[in-house]
């Protein structure tokens, strides 16, 4: 069995100028270096990149060693996604020389290509669920509707209560906003908040903050919404709604668009759009049997995967890149 070297570092160069991407340069080398000299470099059989900035680490490992570097692609392969630094780094140094790409989607897939080599190994794996509720049977009527995810503007936790305040205002429907703001962006939270006061909802929004178990939340959901405005990589979220069994509505761009079919198991709305999800949403408030029917089909999503599932992808791919030692960049396999 293939013994990979899974290496794993957060963060990354995301902004600063010439002066922070040559410190940060630097570190990089450094680190590569003293993976040069490791013990596990010399017994392994892949270099695992499972981050951005591990992939940055491990391109220059992989070249001296000629082992087999695999990326994780979790985000979109743009500057807006990466930060300038970031892409100019992973597209010019890891992604050219990765023996094989495992993406979470094929649209992060397909955002990769143009920077891969002509014998890489690409494959579509998703993130695994987590702990998801089994599904429960659809109530009478819409008493709550949700949205999970880190708070920021690109998520569009705005246009969401905007649609719940056109749909649900003065009615007894509560609105609920799951997850926390990170990365300095506390000032969404505190418009969003304002936001629901002006639109007079702030009496129906509860602003959840982080949650620890999200299964909890999902359980009390009538309706589950997902409306970032520009493509997700995965949209992780989405893919536990499904699993759950709720009435799932998403926004029709990237990854979350990959898994589900208007009409069949859920409905679809253009990106930041609130007028197209609020209809979203009066359809389902005013339609008992269609939230039964969507809810009906959302577990048996196709490319819902069970972690035994992803596990076992990963194998296969490890083994397949062990039987080729003799040439194993994404430039020369052959």
């Amino acid at each position: 069995m293939p013994v990979p070297l899974a290496a794993e570092h957060g963060g990354g160069v995301r902004g600063g100028g010439t002066a922070t991407a040559l410190r940060e340069g630097a570190h990089l080398f450094r680190e590569a270096l003293h993976l040069l000299t490791s013990a596990w470099v010399r017994s392994t059989d892949v270099l695992d990149a499972n981050t951005t900035r591990a992939a940055l680490v491990l391109a220059p490992v992989a070249l001296a060693t000629r082992k087999p570097l695999v990326v994780h692609l979790r985000d979109m392969v743009d500057p807006q996604d990466l930060g300038r630094v970031n892409f100019e780094l992973l597209t010019r140094t890891a992604l050219p020389r990765a023996a094989a790409v495992v993406a979470n989607s094929r649209a992060t897939l397909a955002s990769a290509e143009p920077f891969l080599g002509p014998h890489c190994v690409r494959t579509v794996v998703p993130s695994p669920l987590g702990e998801v509720p089994a599904p429960a049977p659809v109530r009478d009527g819409v008493r709550r509707v949700g949205v999970v995810g880190r708070l920021a503007a690109w998520k569009g936790q705005d246009v969401f209560l905007r649609a719940f305040a056109e749909v649900f205002r003065g009615r007894p429907v509560e609105a609920v906003v799951v997850g926390g703001p990170l990365f300095g962006e506390e000032a969404f939270e505190d418009r969003l908040r304002d936001l629901a006061h002006e639109l007079v909802i702030g009496e129906q929004v509860r602003f959840t903050g982080h949650v620890a178990d999200v299964g909890q939340v999902l359980r009390s959901l009538d309706v589950a919404v997902h409306c970032s405005r520009r493509p997700e990589p995965l949209g992780q979220t989405v893919l536990q709604y499904l699993a759950a069994g709720l009435p799932t509505v998403v926004a029709d761009a990237g990854g979350p668009a990959e898994y589900v079919v208007d009409g069949e198991n859920g409905l679809l709305h253009p990106p930041g759009d609130a007028a197209a999800l609020a209809q979203c949403l009066r359809r389902l408030a005013d339609e008992p049997a269609l939230r039964r029917r969507l809810a009906d089909a959302a577990p048996r999503t196709r490319g819902l995967a069970s972690v035994e599932q992803i596990v076992n992808d990963h194998h296969r791919l490890y083994q397949s890149l062990v039987g080729h030692r003799g040439a194993v960049t994404g430039e020369d396999r052959r």
